[in-house]
């Protein structure tokens, strides 16, 4: 590596001089003494994707779209740089002056885009894209098809709800696990029956057990972390079980199977009122030895984020665990509010639930038991938000709380229960893309060619 010069008290960029494959010096395209400068990413190159990224990122700032009455640019976003904020310049009162307008957003993964307004700023955005790159074909998000983005499918329904599932690698993760034939795949309604116990069996903690035991968990991670929040507790459960116990591991995976082959088709619905202000933060904690809490931040009734697992901290009792898990939602909360403030420039009303008396009674500051005492000081951020009205806390029944389905194994009523209430789709459509598209296709009958051609 040589360094190339920079200004002071800026970063030096790297030059990359690369050493061609043996191959082409065989083939006589290449010198044995010739070396190549990498001036832009190069696949295999570790700084590939960082290469990449700025590239796309310095390009697409520098955009600049003509659209109907005006022209658009595109606003990275600080809070999360994958956000692009859509920016319709247009001319003021003033011949010199521009009025600015916020008309949609741009959500960037790798070298994905998903646009997400009217169809003539979309129209305008994909425009730009196709003078400066060679894109795939544009996917119109609906309920005929899906489409794939962030490693997951995305439907839109005829009445403004958002669908996203991951259908298709589960399936994929089913017959792999199950067998080919979907009609012999065994299913259960919740993916764990009770509480695993830790069976210490030395023999079975081999190099090649807890390898396998790392491969099934990280394919069901990967479910869990996207769209299944209903698989989080267990999947807590199994990964931290790995190197004790790697074979109990690989066959309770078995019930986690079963029950993702009755509920291929669930994911996360998006289906908030217009205007929503409203983020709520759900919280719960099971005390034990080894607590584990879970927290939801939803905004309305859509979930925007969730983690469940073992608390950071030892806890001394329940309204220590609950307290705890109280703060780490509230931290999560104000993480998701930034985001919402500079994408869409809303202020929320921020709420936290809990069903815990006793962790409220602390974050409040009130008097209470001397053996809570040692608490009080730790709240001490969040109960100032409180007292200045940026957040407020409610209590809610424990047989309401959603965030219990992080905590503990519950029966199969609870646990559908609070799949519905954490803002989960549980409806099977599947077939229904086909049968919109049939009754579409019959719809079409009798059309003269420009007709078929407008209505596609």
């Amino acid at each position: 590596m040589v360094l190339a010069g920079a200004g002071e008290g800026q970063r030096e960029p790297k030059r990359a001089f690369i050493r061609p494959p043996a191959l082409l010096v065989t083939a006589g395209l290449a010198k044995p003494d010739e070396f190549y400068e990498a001036v832009m990413a190069l696949y295999g190159y570790k700084e590939s994707p960082r290469l990449w990224s700025d590239y796309r990122d310095n390009e697409l700032t520098d955009m600049k779209i003509d659209c109907a009455n005006g022209v658009l640019t595109l606003q990275q976003m600080i809070t999360e740089p994958n956000m692009w904020r859509l920016m319709l310049k247009t001319s003021g009162p003033g011949r010199d002056s521009l009025a600015e307008e916020f008309v949609g957003l741009l959500l960037v993964y790798v070298d994905d885009l998903l646009i997400l307004r009217s169809l003539e700023v979309v129209q305008a955005v994909i425009t730009g894209v196709q003078a400066k790159w060679e894109p795939s074909k544009p996917e119109m998000v609906g309920m005929l098809k899906e489409v794939r983005f962030l490693g997951a499918e995305l439907w839109r329904r005829e009445d403004g709800a958002w669908i996203m599932t991951q259908a298709n690698y589960i399936k994929d993760l089913l017959k792999r696990n199950l067998g080919d034939d979907p009609q012999k795949w065994q299913t259960r309604k919740i993916p764990l029956l009770k509480e695993p116990e830790i069976f210490d069996d030395p023999e079975q903690k081999t190099p090649l057990n807890v390898k396998e035991a790392q491969r099934v968990v990280g394919e069901l991670v990967w479910i869990t972390a996207r769209t299944r929040p209903d698989l989080a507790f267990v999947i807590s459960k199994l990964a931290s079980m790995i190197t004790e116990a790697p074979i109990q591991v690989v066959q309770l995976a078995k019930t986690v199977w079963q029950y993702l082959a009755a509920t291929v088709h669930q994911g996360l619905i998006f289906k908030n009122a217009e205007g929503e202000r409203q983020l709520n933060v759900y919280t719960d904690a099971s005390y034990s030895d080894v607590s584990f809490g879970c927290h939801l931040v939803l905004w309305g009734t859509s979930l925007l984020l969730w983690k469940a697992g073992k608390q950071p901290i030892q806890a001394a009792s329940a309204a220590e665990s609950e307290l705890v898990e109280v703060l780490e939602g509230a931290l999560a909360g104000e993480a998701v509010k930034v985001v919402l403030k500079e994408a869409l420039g809303v202020v929320s009303r921020s709420f936290s639930f809990t069903d815990s008396s006793a962790a409220l009674a602390i974050i409040a500051g009130e008097s209470g038991s001397w053996r809570t005492r040692h608490l009080r000081k730790r709240p001490h951020i969040l109960r100032s938000k409180v007292l200045s009205g940026e957040w407020m806390l409610r209590h809610v029944a424990g047989s309401e709380m959603p965030a219990d389905l992080g905590t503990k194994v519950l029966s199969v009523q609870k646990f559908v229960q609070h799949k519905h209430a954490m803002g989960m789709f549980l409806e099977n459509f599947e077939g229904f893309a086909e049968e919109k598209k049939e009754t579409n296709e019959n719809q079409h009958v009798g059309m003269s060619r420009e007709a078929k051609e407008r209505a596609l």
